[in-house]
């Protein structure tokens, strides 16, 4: 897993298509092609119950795109095109995980159920227009 660093943040200002968003920032803000944005909504503001000090919000991350046209002051982004293999031999699999494009099943963590307090169950994914967005280098 690459290391991301927080470049600047934006906002969504056009959806051209289903594959194709406009964000407000561009060569004059230092975004290259290749930059990776994470659309997101601020989530719900985390509260330590032993200090009482806020630890920041839990944002929902609608969706990570890439950086794939730069303009003076607006960038467009889309998703990573993946390449799926239709064949399920040994091989498409190894090279299915060698370049990443493998789906992954989340695995279930040893919890106390009496203290699910939940967070993202009820979280709208939907991309908008004016939707914050944070753009990150690797």
């Amino acid at each position: 897993m690459s290391i991301k660093i927080l470049k600047s943040e934006a906002s969504v200002i056009k959806i051209i298509d289903q594959y194709k968003i406009v964000i407000n920032k561009g060569i004059e803000h230092e975004v290259t092609a290749g930059d990776i944005v994470e659309v997101f909504e601020i989530g719900e503001e985390i509260i330590d119950p032993t200090t009482s000090r806020s630890l920041g919000t839990m944002d929902i991350i609608k969706d990570e795109l890439l950086v794939t046209t730069v303009y003076p002051l607006m960038s467009i982004c889309e998703k990573e095109k993946l390449v799926r293999n239709s064949t399920q031999n040994s091989l498409a699999a190894v090279t299915t995980n060698i370049f990443g494009t493998s789906e992954t099943e989340p695995q279930k963590i040893k919890i106390d159920p009496e203290e699910i307090s939940g967070g993202f169950e009820d979280s709208d994914t939907t991309i908008r227009i004016g939707d914050p967005v944070r753009i990150y280098t690797t």
